[in-house]
């Protein structure tokens, strides 16, 4: 498998971030027997990381944070 191409996804865009993900996750679920260069592991880890720590509006006008309580309450 060839590696992750190296421009990573914007950090607040899950679908592009899904995008970039999906193959690295898809060789992870079927094919961790044959191992994963280090430049591919890196590529998802720091897309997951960006994605994870980007802030996010704090009105929450995007249905991800409308539709998802992180916090308890309602």
């Amino acid at each position: 498998m060839p590696a992750i191409a190296p421009i990573l996804p914007h950090k607040d865009n899950p679908e592009e971030t899904w995008a970039f993900l999906q193959v690295g996750v898809e060789r992870i679920m079927t094919q961790l027997q044959d191992g994963m260069d280090m430049k591919t592991y890196m590529g998802l880890y720091t897309a997951i990381h960006n994605f994870c720590t980007a802030q996010k509006p704090a009105g929450g006008s995007g249905s991800f944070t409308n539709n998802h309580n992180r916090g308890g309450g309602k």
